[in-house]
């Protein structure tokens, strides 16, 4: 929390008035959201009365989901910029004759947008509590969650900042991170689907680990997954699962943790590459 470079890029992020417009939308879509589970569980006549306790997962699914889909959209838009557009206004050479080292320069711009995901889902938490209010989430339910959100937003936000180092031009950056985000999260797990029809048959081991070896190359490190295996119990109405949670929530931090150190070498590399660009 020392590094200067976070002040500054926080006193800039809050002048802009493009901070406040997101900040606003971003709640009209979490309240829409909301009604949602409201309106679908309404007690309509000659039907049995609905539990509060139902209200309250159905809010708490919706409003996590949706903190999740809206994150995983915002997070890489606020650090995809963050080293390409400094090259493109030639003040990255200034930030390198400071004390400061590359590698805290692109800790201090990804801390900016850590912060900005955290005041994102501090928005987020009287949706998040409703659950709690209609007694069908505990408040380590909600922590929990909120782990997992906050831990998706930052590796695709560090994925984010790897790419706005290593391309020269903003926009560059912008369309590679919407095309790796594209890949990893629908064209990924679709391949996966098709490779169902590999599954060999009669042999049960075989295909008990044919299913693995699909599910944690495919599916176990997308950003929704840790989600739904956590509360599998709540989304699947207690229905028992072929994989272990606990492992394959375990295994999509490790390879979370992976991709961000990758991207974070690579924007550190991208930062010192401004030194010897003409």
């Amino acid at each position: 929390m020392k590094n200067p470079l976070l002040w500054l890029e926080l006193r800039i992020r809050i002048r802009e008035r493009k901070l406040w417009v997101i900040s606003f939308l971003y709640l009209v879509c979490l309240l829409g959201m909301s009604f949602v589970p409201l309106v679908s569980t309404m007690d309509r006549p000659y039907s049995s009365p609905t539990q509060p306790a139902d209200v309250g997962i159905a809010i708490f699914a919706t409003s996590i989901f949706t903190l999740m889909a809206l994150l995983l959209i915002i997070s890489p838009l606020s650090s995809a910029a963050a080293i390409s557009q400094e090259r493109e206004q030639r003040t990255l050479p200034g930030l390198l004759n400071t004390p400061l080292s590359a590698a805290q320069i692109a800790f201090g711009k990804l801390l900016a947008t850590w912060v900005f995901i955290l005041w994102l889902i501090a928005l987020s938490c009287p949706f998040l509590f409703l659950g709690m209010i209609w007694c069908g989430i505990s408040w380590w339910e909600v922590l929990s969650a909120v782990g997992i959100i906050f831990a998706a937003g930052m590796v695709t936000s560090t994925i984010a900042l790897g790419l706005s180092g290593y391309f020269k031009r903003t926009l560059t950056s912008y369309l590679g991170t919407g095309t790796i985000f594209f890949l990893w999260f629908i064209v990924w797990p679709i391949i996966g689907a098709l490779m169902s029809s590999l599954q060999p048959r009669g042999d049960k081991a075989a295909q008990a680990r044919f299913v693995d070896f699909q599910f944690y190359t495919f599916w176990a490190h997308h950003p929704v997954a840790p989600l739904m295996l956590a509360f599998q119990k709540e989304l699947f109405e207690g229905e028992a699962l072929p994989f272990k949670a606990t492992t394959a929530v375990l295994f999509a931090f490790i390879i979370w943790l992976v991709l961000g150190l990758i991207f974070f070498v690579v924007a550190c590399r991208g930062i010192r590459r401004a030194l010897t660009d003409k």
